[in-house]
């Protein structure tokens, strides 16, 4: 009897111990209700998975709610849960934020049915719940054809607008957005004032239309002579395009040829040369067709490209040809080529200064008194003394203050020369400046095409509002104003180049496919890095046995300080930061520049991996295939890295105390589970002392009253914490005393 009192003890421990429970469930309805910080026990369906990142969505017959934290990550679609934790406004959606404790029923239960609705109705009587728009559009945002990470698309049905968010790393990045009607089922949540569709995958879109597109128009031959481009569909079907040197496609159609889905055309050209094309491919009364999307025939140009640091480089790793230095003389370097210019200069930079540097401002005069058209774009937010410094009659236009800057750093020379040997195009991260110029590491990058050189005029035709001398402000469009309008692959003397202007061209998802194919290594070396969708893909590489090292230069953001320490736990030592007194200004990417590579490729241009990048400012990049330039960009990185051998981590990864040594933290980043260690041998054992933790927005996270009664050791905590900055605050009769904390995922 006393031996089955002891197992009937022990399993009742054991019931208690795995359920955890000692609320009833409550609908959910009921629980969104209560007082913000109630603690509540809920039970209900989950609607999605990881490709919404640490949230899970949660619905039962009366409501839906959001759960968030790390703890929860192992929860799926389809799974039947009990969750208990506390209620949160986070940026007025509501959550179960910390999830103090779950249980999974069951899995791989029906999904609660999406309830059909029009935009107007996506509010808060329907928050975290499934539903259904019917017959809707979606509009392609800037212009590009693809989804891209952590941008908004809106849609439209019954005559009614709604908004799609696609964060980063979701399935949908870099798919295609349908240009026929749709039916779109995902979740409704909120984002401050918005109500926002949360698709969860492909199958969140269901088209409506027999044939569509699965493939974009993309070129596969770019010659002097003629363009050859291919498109797929999902069923065969008989297509054509019609094209022109304008969008009115005024030079008719050319029939495709089809084998099963894949369909192709062949076009005449004339040499360097921009044309406008629509594909349309029909099956029975039923037609698709592309956006009218662009595309620039090759040029008879040299096709020269050359590669300039300011800092030394490491020629022991070169495969062949010897990295270029312009040490203290890039100024004189583009003086040169303006000197050069015969027919027109048109540049587009964000910072512009004489001082200390040779007269860029003179050479530009004296240029514009030989009778070179000049034409000049700035950054109104940055005092650009070198514009000031330009003759009065040289036209200019700055970019208004507001949301994003321009960021650019090209010049354009002789675009519409009639000999093909004089258009260049001037690009790289340098700003002309006595402290980029000769401080910053930074590179520069020369290119003899006309073809690249006519697709740059288009991006500053567009910025300047007309294709006249003097600039239209009313017509002049940047950052998310503008449309997507110019060719993206050229082919430069037998070198294929991807051209992408920010915000229109969708770059970091560019750059994500350009990390993403690398085969043997993968090198970058960014200013600001905060994409956490781009350091995964690094990361992935890493753990894939692949050569990856990483030099990047800021941390003062929380997301770049996240996308460091993510990179510095996986790479260790092969993710260094720049730790001397100037700048590392540089923005540019290497894939497999070994030998033979036919994978080579280097990224460079002004475009930083953050978001501000991608969704507001002007930016241009440049995707070069090529072997050769990839190793110049290589010898350049191989002596940076060098440079940083000694190895000096950002401050914040070392930080042990803020406020003398009453305590210390391990370990620092953390993912929510570290150690307080307690140096208090000069105070009151017998006593009470209270510990907090302090949110990024200054709210109170967690609090502990701590109570000593011997000499004081360690403290283990284990919370869900949101990644980010964290203050613990330990409070003693002699003060409040401090330190930093960063939680990672």
């Amino acid at each position: 009897m006393k031996l089955r009192n002891i197992l009937f003890q022990c399993l009742l421990l054991t019931f208690i111990a795995f359920y955890g429970f000692t609320q009833n469930p409550i609908p959910i309805q009921e629980a969104r209700s209560r007082p913000l910080g109630s603690e509540v026990t809920i039970e209900g369906i989950i609607t999605n998975g990881p490709e919404l990142g640490n949230i899970r969505y949660i619905q039962d017959a009366t409501g839906g709610l959001a759960l968030f934290g790390n703890n929860i990550r192992n929860i799926r679609r389809g799974d039947r849960v009990i969750a208990t934790g506390k209620l949160k406004d986070f940026n007025n959606l509501l959550e179960l934020d910390p999830v103090n404790s779950f249980r999974v029923i069951s899995s791989n239960n029906p999904l609660p049915p999406p309830r059909t609705i029009t935009p107007n109705l996506m509010n808060e009587s329907l928050e975290s719940q499934l539903i259904r728009i019917e017959n809707a559009t979606i509009r392609e945002g800037n212009g590009t054809n693809q989804f891209s990470a952590n941008q908004t698309y809106t849609f439209v049905a019954s005559n009614q607008q709604g908004i799609i968010y696609i964060r980063s790393g979701h399935p949908l990045v870099g798919t295609l957005i349908p240009t026929c009607p749709v039916d779109l089922v995902g979740i409704n949540s909120q984002f401050y004032d918005n109500y926002q569709l949360l698709l969860r995958d492909s199958a969140d879109i269901q088209i409506r239309c027999p044939i569509f597109f699965t493939q974009p128009l993309e070129p596969t031959q770019i010659n002097t002579s003629n363009l050859t481009l291919e498109w797929q569909t999902n069923i065969t079907g008989t297509s054509f395009i019609r094209y022109g040197k304008t969008p009115n496609l005024e030079l008719g159609i050319v029939a495709a040829r089809t084998n099963n889905t894949i369909h192709t055309v062949s076009f005449s050209t004339e040499p360097a040369t921009i044309y406008y094309v629509q594909a349309f491919s029909i099956t029975n009364r039923d037609t698709a067709k592309s956006p009218i999307e662009v595309f620039v025939s090759k040029s008879l140009s040299s096709g020269k490209i050359l590669a300039y640091f300011n800092r030394p480089v490491d020629t022991s790793v070169s495969t062949g040809k010897k990295a270029q230095v312009l040490h203290r003389s890039i100024d004189d370097t583009l003086i040169a080529y303006i000197r050069r210019a015969r027919q027109s200069i048109d540049m587009a930079i964000y910072n512009f200064n004489n001082d200390g540097i040779s007269n860029i401002s003179q050479a530009l005069n004296e240029a514009y008194r030989r009778g070179v058209k000049i034409r000049v774009i700035h950054d109104e937010s940055t005092f650009s003394k070198g514009v000031m410094d330009l003759f009065g009659e040289i036209p200019r236009l700055g970019r208004p203050e507001g949301r994003g800057i321009m960021h650019n750093k090209f010049i354009i020379f002789d675009a519409d020369a009639t000999d093909p040997n004089l258009p260049i195009v001037w690009t790289g991260s340098t700003n002309l400046t006595d402290k980029q110029i000769n401080e910053d590491e930074n590179n520069v990058i020369i290119i003899q095409d006309q073809s690249l050189a006519k697709v740059f005029k288009l991006e500053f035709e567009e910025m300047w509002g007309s294709n006249s001398l003097m600039p239209n402000r009313t017509n002049a469009k940047f950052g998310a104003e503008k449309v997507k309008n110019t060719p993206q692959v050229l082919n430069i003397g037998g070198k294929k180049v991807e051209c992408h202007f920010s915000p229109t061209d969708g770059t970091n998802a560019k750059i994500l496919s350009t990390i993403s194919a690398a085969r043997n290594s993968a090198y970058a070396a960014i200013m600001v890095f905060t994409r956490t969708e781009l350091s995964n893909a690094l990361i992935n590489h890493h753990n894939s046995g692949k050569d990856v090292k990483v030099i990047l230069n800021d941390t003062s953001s929380e997301a770049a300080r996240n996308v460091y320490s993510s990179l510095r736990r996986s790479l260790q030592n092969k993710a260094r930061f720049h730790c001397f007194p100037e700048i590392f200004h540089h923005k540019y990417f290497i894939r497999d520049p070994e030998p033979n590579s036919t994978t080579a490729a280097v990224l460079t241009g002004s475009h930083n991996w953050s978001a501000t990048a991608d969704n507001f400012n002007d930016e241009n990049t440049l995707i070069i295939h090529d072997q050769e330039i990839a190793n110049l960009y290589y010898q350049e990185f191989s002596q940076r890295f060098k440079d940083l051998g000694n190895d000096c981590p950002p401050t914040f990864l070392s930080e042990s105390q803020e406020n003398n040594s009453l305590f210390s933290i391990y370990p620092n980043p953390s993912n929510g589970y570290f150690n307080i260690n307690f140096n208090l041998t000069s105070y009151p054992k017998e006593q009470s002392y209270l510990l907090k933790i302090i949110d990024p927005h200054g709210k109170e996270a967690f609090q502990k009253n701590i109570f000593f009664h011997n000499t004081p050791g360690t403290q283990t905590l284990e919370l869900n914490l949101k990644p980010g900055i964290y203050i613990i605050t330990f409070q003693t009769a002699q003060g409040i005393h401090y330190q930093k904390i960063q939680i990672i995922e």
